[in-house]
């Protein structure tokens, strides 16, 4: 009974060889796993500790020769939070692989060509979910035209909506000069919390400037009581009877032949000037002949 128990014992260690580095080619796991024997991008640190740190053989089942003769120690993600702090994995707001526990559906558990053990590079490994022609138009933000999709979010989990690193406009200051948007005169936009993306598309628009919409469109979405194309100047403008001011398919004559539309004359985020106007003396700007 003895003998038995020792063959027993010599059998398990040879399976599942103690503390050895996993791609040594002593350990008898990779007279069949092979493809380990690959160097690779990354390799998970607890390969380390050997194969037994995950799997464990399944009583009544003989190895190799029966399917599912070996099995993880504890089911996904319990076994990764043996390693993995789970606080990292929990916020406001969550991925969804996260959420249904399939970790393996991004990183490859053991190695990996690519970095974090992903299975795919990023962008790539992104439009496995999200369509990749969503992320594609006429005016691509930087971020996305280099695929660096996690410049903005974060892919487990976040306190902030859309798993951003940080609310906008913080979020935006990481890359836009913060002394453009804090100005005397700020806009409103500008001011919230996640206030950039009332007028911008964060990924692609088939708008310049990743708006929304074309400027004179965008800004009477807001600035109701204007004509079309045309911009109603009151007395605080001017300082005496309404008079209107064309503002669209006209070219800006202080710089042509570019066309003259709302943020000829009004900064759409901040100003040192009333009105959020681009310039003191505004009208001098095009009108120099009456000054």
């Amino acid at each position: 009974m003895k003998s038995l128990y020792f063959i027993a014992v010599v059998i398990i260690a040879l399976v599942f060889p103690g503390t050895r580095t996993y791609a040594a080619e002593q350990d008898p796991c990779l007279a069949c796993h092979v493809e380990f024997k690959k160097p690779a991008v990354s390799v998970h640190a607890v390969l380390a500790s050997g194969c037994q740190a995950c799997h464990t053989a399944v009583e009544s089942k003989r190895h190799p020769e029966q399917k599912n003769s070996i099995a993880l120690i504890r089911k996904i993600p319990g076994l990764c939070y043996d390693c993995h702090d789970r606080s990292q994995f929990k916020g406001k707001s969550v991925h969804p692989p996260v959420i249904i526990d399939t970790c393996t559906a991004c990183h490859n558990p053991h190695q990996s060509d690519f970095k974090w053990l992903l299975v795919k590079n990023i962008p790539g490994l992104c439009f496995e979910c999200h369509t990749e022609s969503k992320f594609k138009d006429k005016s691509v933000h930087p971020p996305v035209g280099e695929g660096l999709c996690m410049s903005c979010h974060v892919p487990h989990a976040s306190n902030f909506t859309k798993m951003l690193i940080h609310d906008t406009p913080e979020l935006c200051y990481r890359c836009h000069d913060r002394k453009i948007f804090t100005k005397k005169h700020v806009h409103v936009p500008a001011a919230v919390p996640n206030g950039c993306n009332l007028c911008h598309n964060p990924h692609v628009s088939g708008t310049q400037n990743l708006l929304l919409h074309p400027v004179f469109d965008l800004c009477t979405s807001c600035h109701s009581g204007q004509k079309e194309g045309m911009h109603i100047l009151g007395s605080m403008h001017l300082g005496y009877g309404a008079s209107i001011h064309p503002v669209k398919g006209v070219e800006d004559p202080s710089d042509p032949p570019k066309q003259l539309t709302c943020i000829s004359c009004h900064n759409p985020h901040s100003s040192d000037f009333r009105n959020l106007y681009v310039t003191k003396n505004l009208c001098k700007k095009c009108h120099k002949e009456f000054f």
